[in-house]
């Protein structure tokens, strides 16, 4: 069993708007560079090709409301949401 890193705290966002608001607690500038986001949650090559291909190519930055979008349509959450 693998064991969650103790830097780490588990959240739980209840709404995209909380998603949006965590991101922003690690970025309050609101702009979350690209390739940063794509080590810290270990995207594999098909994960940065699909998010690639809904965000755009070639960006260096993302911002904090297209990024907690782009997560909560593809959540659980979200699911339960509809």
């Amino acid at each position: 069993m693998s064991r969650i890193d103790p830097r780490y705290e588990v959240v739980s966002p209840n709404s995209q708007e909380e998603l949006q608001a965590l991101l922003e607690e690690k970025w309050p500038d609101r702009r979350v560079p690209a390739h940063e986001f794509h080590q810290l949650i270990q995207m594999n090559t098909l994960d940065m090709s699909i998010l690639k291909s809904h965000l755009g190519c070639n960006r260096a930055w993302y911002n904090t409301h297209e990024l907690a979008e782009w997560l909560w349509k593809r959540s659980n959450y979200y699911d339960d949401d509809e």
